[in-house]
C-alpha cells in the first residue's frame, strides 16, 4: 500500500495506490475532499487531537475564534501563531492535526499500520515550508515522509492517464485553494525532468473567495446602508462574516457550471434582529472583481515561459479545484495558445500522483521498476552565501540537477577575526544581495585560524536533497573547527552593520 496526501490550503485528501497502480481516494463519510479546517474545543490541550474537516468547518459560524482555516498560507512563517482560546498554535501544529486525522482514518479503513507517506507542498515552498511540513507529518505519527512538489505529483497522475511521449513538454497549471504553481516538465526516456518552477504563494481559490466576499459585502451595504462589521457586536460580526464567507465560497463553486447564481443569506445581530441579503452574482460580475488576480496569474505564466526559453509546450494540464473557474481556463488557453486538458476531478490529481510517486520510489529502492517514469528534480532557486560588499556567492545555481552537493572556500575580512557569520540567501541577484534576495538561514563558525585578513581557509558545503531541503556545513581546514546548522529565519537590520561576514576565497569577480 502506497499513500499520497495532498495537504491543501482549503481542502486536503489522501490517495492509496496498490502494486498494480490502482488508485483509490480515501472517502470519509460522503466526502473525498476534506476541508483543511481544525476546531480546537474549549477543553483542548496541546498534544490532544482536535476536530478536523467538515465538523470543524461547521463550527466556524458559532466559534470563529476556535476554528483555524487556510493555515497552509502561514506554513513558511517563522513566528506566526493562530490564537485559539488560551493557546496559540502554528501552521505546523494545524498540519499535524490534519495529517494525524488522515493517518488514523487510513489505518481504520485498511486495518494496517500506516507509517510512511508522500506529502505534497507547493512548488514554490521554500526550505522553511517544506521543513515544517515534514515535522508536522512526523509529529502526526508517520515514521518516513517524502516531501513532493504538487506539480510533479500532478504530472505523474496526468502521465498515467494521458501518456507523454519522449521529448514532449507538459505545462502544469496548478491553481489550488491557496497557491498557484506552474511548471514545465520534459519526458526524457524513462524519466520526467522538472525544467522550470514558478508560482505565487498568495494566489488561489481563497483569494477568489475573498473577491466574491467583498462583492457581497458591497451588496449588503447597498441594501442596508451600513457595514455590519462595524455595527454588530464583535462576536456577532465575526459570525456574520464567517457565514457570508461560506456563501461566497459556495457561490464561486456554483458559477463553474451556472451563468448566474442567486444569493440569499440571513445575518443576525446581538439583538436577534435578522438582515436578509438577497442578490445574485453572474460570471461577468465574478470575472470583473477578479481582474487583479488574473493579472497576477498572467505574470506567473509569462515568467514561467520566459524561464523555459524558446521551447515548445506540447500539452497543458489544469490541476486544482480553482482551475474549474471558466474564465481562468479561457485565459490560460489564450496565453498558451492551446486548449488545456482538464481532468474530471482536477482536485484529486495531486494526491493520486503523490501515491504513484510513493510506489515508484519504493519499487526503485527494492530494485524493481514501475510502468511510469521516475522523476528528476532541479533546484527551484539559486542558493549562496552573503559575502563582502553585499554580494551573493552562489554555491548551487537555479536549475541544478538534484540531489546536489557543492563546496566553496571562504576566508576572513579582518585581521585576527575569531569567527565568520554565514548567511544563506536564496535568489538570483548577485549584487545588493540582502535587499533583493531572501535570507533563509544563518550560522556562525568559531575557532577559526587567527591571522591577517584572508589567511583563514574555511570550506562551506551545501547539500541539497531531491526535496530541495538544504544542509550547510562549514569547516576550517586548518583548525578543524566545524559548524553544521539547520536553516532558520533571521535578518540583519541593515546591510553593512557588521564587518565580520565571509569573503569568497576566489580571484574572479561576480557579474550581475
Amino acid at each position: 500500500m502506497f499513500v499520497g496526501i495532498d495537504l491543501g490550503t482549503t481542502t486536503s485528501l489522501a490517495a492509496v495506490v496498490d502494486d498494480q497502480m490502482n488508485t483509490e481516494i480515501l472517502q470519509i463519510g460522503a466526502e473525498r475532499l476534506i476541508p483543511s479546517a481544525v476546531y480546537f474545543p474549549p477543553t483542548w490541550q496541546p498534544g490532544q487531537d482536535a476536530v478536523v474537516g467538515s465538523s470543524a468547518l461547521a463550527r466556524r459560524q458559532l466559534h470563529p475564534d476556535r476554528v483555524v482555516i487556510d493555515s497552509k498560507r502561514e506554513m513558511e512563517a517563522a513566528d506566526y501563531r493562530f490564537r485559539v482560546g488560551d493557546f496559540r498554535v502554528s501552521a505546523e501544529d494545524v498540519a499535524t492535526q490534519i495529517l494525524g486525522f488522515f493517518r488514523r482514518e487510513l489505518e481504520h479503513r485498511t486495518g494496517q499500520a500506516v507509517r510512511d507517506a508522500v506529502v505534497t507542498v507547493p512548488a514554490y515552498f521554500q526550505h522553511l515550508g517544506k521543513s515544517h511540513t515534514r515535522k508536522a507529518a512526523l509529529a502526526a505519527g508517520f515514521e518516513s515522509v517524502r516531501i513532493l512538489q504538487e506539480p510533479v505529483a500532478a504530472a505523474l497522475a496526468y502521465h498515467a492517464q494521458q501518456p507523454l511521449e519522449p521529448g514532449e513538454r507538459l505545462f502544469v497549471f496548478d491553481l489550488g485553494g491557496g497557491t498557484l504553481d506552474t511548471s514545465v516538465l520534459l519526458v526524457q526516456g524513462e524519466r520526467i525532468e522538472v525544467e522550470v518552477f514558478d508560482g505565487d504563494d498568495r494566489l488561489g481559490g481563497a483569494d477568489f473567495d475573498a473577491c466574491l466576499l467583498d462583492f457581497l459585502l458591497d451588496r449588503f451595504r447597498q441594501q442596508f446602508a451600513f457595514d455590519f462589521r462595524k455595527r454588530f457586536a464583535p462576536v456577532f460580526a465575526a459570525r456574520a462574516l464567517a457565514k457570508l464567507s461560506a456563501e461566497a465560497r459556495k457561490t464561486k463553486e456554483a458559477l463553474s457550471s451556472l451563468q448566474d447564481v442567486p444569493v440569499r443569506v440571513v445575518l443576525i445581530d446581538e439583538d436577534d434582529e435578522d438582515y436578509e441579503l438577497r442578490t445574485s452574482v453572474s460570471r461577468i460580475d465574478f470575472e470583473q472583481v477578479s481582474l487583479p488576480l488574473l493579472e497576477r496569474m498572467d505574470k506567473v505564466v509569462a515568467r514561467t515561459l520566459d524561464t523555459a526559453g524558446p521551447v515548445s509546450i506540447d500539452r497543458v494540464a489544469l490541476v486544482g479545484g480553482s482551475s474549474r473557474i471558466p474564465f481562468v481556463t479561457r485565459r490560460l488557453g489564450e496565453l498558451l495558445k492551446q486548449a488545456p486538458y482538464q481532468d474530471q476531478m482536477p482536485d484529486e490529481l495531486v494526491a493520486r500522483g503523490a501515491g504513484l510517486f510513493h510506489m515508484v520510489t519504493r519499487m526503485a529502492k527494492a530494485g524493481g521498476q514501475a510502468s511510469i517514469p521516475q522523476v528528476r528534480f532541479v533546484s527551484a532557486h539559486s542558493l549562496g552565501i552573503l559575502v563582502d560588499q553585499d554580494r551573493l556567492a552562489v554555491l548551487i545555481p537555479k536549475g541544478t540537477l538534484l540531489p546536489a552537493e557543492f563546496t566553496e572556500g571562504f576566508t576572513t575580512v579582518e585581521d585576527n577575526q575569531e569567527e565568520i557569520d554565514l548567511e544563506v540567501y536564496m535568489g538570483e541577484h548577485l549584487e545588493c544581495c540582502s535587499a533583493k534576495n531572501q535570507l533563509v538561514g544563518e550560522g556562525t563558525i568559531s575557532g577559526i585560524e587567527l591571522g591577517v585578513a584572508g589567511k583563514a581557509d574555511v570550506s562551506v558545503t551545501f547539500c541539497l536533497s531531491e526535496e530541495d531541503l538544504l544542509k550547510v556545513e562549514a569547516v576550517d581546514n586548518v583548525t578543524g573547527a566545524r559548524e553544521d546548522f539547520e536553516l532558520r529565519p533571521g535578518a540583519r537590520s541593515e546591510a553593512g552593520d557588521d564587518d565580520s561576514w565571509a569573503e569568497e576565497d576566489l580571484d574572479e569577480e561576480d557579474e550581475d
